[in-house]
């Protein structure tokens, strides 16, 4: 816990807390939240990492987020901002190996805290049914990852899918 105070202060320092709304997320009309989300991951992370705040509000997600090293995603609570996403995919995914002859790629200390993925609006894939992806949070190959009161509800396939995990902190996490 030390060693987290310790990273928050530096972030906080550099400046390195970033509220989603100044990436052009919308907290008041109801439109898609995956490009303003990873426009925050994207200059975070290549500004030596931070803290990427999402205000209270209910965000849709056509496309899945990828999160990036370095970078945490901190909402408003479970109560306060909640993710949903749309169609077949999850809200955020990683996959550190996308092809069987590719190098094991991890993304590394990350941090997932005070939100919910809701997927009240997942639905099956047209042509294949029922696939594997339809989850909330969607990781493979990860490491020094905390994931501290969050909520996954409604999905279509397991809520929290992750595979391939090194050093992984879990806590206050209904599924």
């Amino acid at each position: 816990m030390d060693a987290l105070k310790k990273r928050m202060e530096e972030f906080r320092k550099r400046g390195m807390i970033l509220d989603a709304r100044e990436c052009n997320l919308n907290t008041k009309t109801g439109q898609d939240a995956h490009r303003p989300l990873q426009r925050g991951y994207n200059w975070l992370s290549a500004n030596g990492g931070g803290y990427l705040y999402v205000p209270p509000g209910h965000y849709k997600m056509s496309v899945p987020v990828t999160p990036r090293s370095g970078v945490s995603l901190v909402g408003a609570g479970q109560d306060g901002t909640i993710f949903l996403p749309m169609g077949y995919l999850p809200a955020f995914q990683y996959r550190g190996k996308p092809a069987e002859a590719s190098p094991e790629v991890y993304v590394e200390n990350i941090q997932f805290c005070d939100f919910t993925v809701d997927g009240e609006n997942q639905q099956l894939h047209p042509e294949r049914g029922y696939i594997p992806d339809i989850k909330g949070i969607f990781l493979q190959y990860y490491r020094n990852a905390y994931f501290d009161r969050l909520t996954i509800r409604n999905t279509g396939a397991t809520g929290f899918g992750v595979d391939m995990p090194d050093k992984v902190f879990v806590a206050n996490f209904l599924v």
